[in-house]
């Protein structure tokens, strides 16, 4: 499975560009940003916006078989 279908199979994450991977103590880590072009306004949905502040996200997944 690719890295795009694995953030969107598992954490329902849209179209995201990944710029790398980090692996270790037990965690994945996705280095991932929004494609300029798919970014919106969240009161307006216009497309002239300004991203100035990157977030960082932490999500976590269920063990397989477990109840969410």
């Amino acid at each position: 499975m690719s890295t795009r279908n694995e953030l969107y199979h598992c954490f329902g994450l849209g179209v995201v560009e990944v710029s790398r991977t980090e692996f270790g103590g037990g965690e994945t880590v996705f280095y991932c940003q929004t494609p300029a072009s798919r970014l919106r306004c969240a009161c307006c949905y216009g497309t002239d916006v300004i991203c100035r502040v990157p977030k960082r996200r932490e999500l976590l997944k269920a063990d397989p078989g477990t109840d969410c």
